[in-house]
């Protein structure tokens, strides 16, 4: 089972983890995306993903979805 609920949570922290951080606007977009995203596709119980574990899930991600 996966985690039913979360994302927005997750997103939010990606997005506040960069922006302090002082990422440009598409990076912590990207970051918090991928957060939210990795967080869903986890097992339920499962901990929370580190960051490293958050880039790389999101280096996977396509770019040309503009």
């Amino acid at each position: 089972m996966r985690q039913p609920q979360g994302a927005g949570a997750a997103f939010s922290a990606g997005l506040i983890h960069r922006l302090r951080r002082g990422d440009d606007l598409e990076e912590l977009l990207r970051f918090a995306c991928a957060a939210g995203s990795r967080w869903c596709s986890r097992p339920f119980g499962a901990p929370l993903p580190n960051e490293a574990e958050i880039d790389v899930f999101a280096d996977r991600a396509p770019t040309n979805l503009r």
